[in-house]
């Protein structure tokens, strides 16, 4: 039973530290397309989707610049995940 509770607390951690990032989506109407499946994913606790649906909107839209401290964010969670990729990396060459 404990066992469960450590699940339960370490989803609930990673839905709030995702959640963090939703504010990205809702600042520019170019990013409805991105927040809808960020808010599907995160309803789903499929963290990793969510943080990519930020990840893809971040490096496919007009965005010019990322914040150290969004990138870095963004990076802790890549790494408390495990997901290996390459998302923070292209990002890295947009950092304000």
């Amino acid at each position: 039973m404990n066992h469960m509770f450590n699940i339960t607390g370490r989803s609930d951690n990673l839905a709030n530290e995702v959640g963090e990032l939703r504010h990205i989506l809702t600042e520019k109407a170019d990013a409805s397309g991105y927040l809808k499946f960020f808010d599907e994913f995160l309803g789903e606790h499929e963290f990793g989707l969510a943080l990519h649906a930020v990840c893809d909107y971040l490096l496919e839209s007009e965005v010019e610049r990322i914040d150290c401290v969004t990138l870095e964010q963004i990076e802790a969670l890549h790494s408390s995940m495990s997901v290996i990729d390459d998302c923070v990396q292209r990002m890295r060459t947009k950092v304000a």
